[in-house]
């Protein structure tokens, strides 16, 4: 080791910096597709079909960490099991119980293939009408965020609703811009009439 060589920093390791995972010993990832193996109704259906009426009403009334259901990409799934071998631990789940975690859960592992971690969990489906209504009020409260970051954070005011396009684009002073003339077509007739009678004594004088 020269001169300009530092030595290396204990403290810089990214394998001792990694936080550490919230999940006890035996209750990994690996330990869960052991038990997925294995066990034989961890959805606890108890024989009974998937379903296709679950209401987010319904959802509600499963909100505990011993009897939690979640909403994902509409379908409903007993996460109860799971709980204990999520890798963040189990409160960051609680929040969520009961609920729909669809855009948390896009949002943090929209890579996670459903299916093969927890398809078995799963109960059945929301209500389509259920299903709309979500959707709807998940649209509304996009748009209402929208609106107050255009109009409060961003200071822009927003034309009124009973203005046209057109009206708007005048008031701003915008043109139209004209039709391209057909192929073909001389320039001349482009010009105003007033233009084309000059050029026409200018070259009947030069004549």
């Amino acid at each position: 080791m020269n001169d300009t060589t530092l030595p290396i920093s204990k403290k810089s390791n990214p394998r001792r910096d990694r936080p550490k995972s919230q999940v006890r010993k035996g209750f990994g990832l690996h330990d869960w597709m052991n038990l997925l193996r294995h066990a034989k109704d961890l959805a606890q259906r108890r024989g009974a079909p998937i379903r296709r009426d679950i209401t987010p009403q319904e959802v509600k009334l499963h909100n505990k960490p011993y009897d939690g259901w979640m909403i994902l990409r509409g379908k409903v799934y007993n996460v109860t099991p799971y709980m204990a071998y999520h890798p963040g631990g189990d409160k960051i789940l609680i929040p969520c119980l009961g609920k729909d975690a669809t855009v948390l859960f896009d949002k943090y592992h929209s890579w996670v293939n459903l299916d093969g971690l927890i398809g078995a969990l799963l109960l059945g489906y929301v209500k389509v009408e259920a299903m709309r209504a979500l959707t709807e009020e998940e649209e509304e409260e996009e748009g209402l965020s929208s609106d107050n970051t255009a109009n409060g954070n961003n200071d822009i005011v927003m034309p009124p609703a009973s203005m046209t396009t057109t009206t708007t684009l005048d008031s701003l002073g915008f043109a139209m811009p004209k039709p391209r003339p057909p192929r073909g077509q001389p320039i001349a007739s482009l010009l105003p009439m007033e233009n084309m009678e000059d050029e026409s004594e200018d070259d009947a004088m030069q004549l």
